[in-house]
């Protein structure tokens, strides 16, 4: 049986990856950066396991 191997690699900065990079990686995609609400619900996920957060937190509040 034949093994399948996936490499993802994810950077912000495209134009500075080497062509050596450029030449095993073919399928590039490009995405914009996240506008305050989905800020808002990555915070929300990574977040989610914490049980004990200061009262002062921005995210508590709503005040990201």
């Amino acid at each position: 049986m034949p093994v399948q191997v996936m490499v993802l690699g994810a950077t912000n900065r495209p134009q500075d990856l080497d062509e050596a990079v450029l030449r095993r990686l073919s399928r590039r995609i490009f995405c914009d950066l996240p506008n305050r609400q989905a800020r808002k619900q990555i915070l929300d996920v990574s977040l989610a396991c914490l049980t004990c957060l200061s009262p002062n937190t921005a995210v508590l509040h709503g005040k990201l």
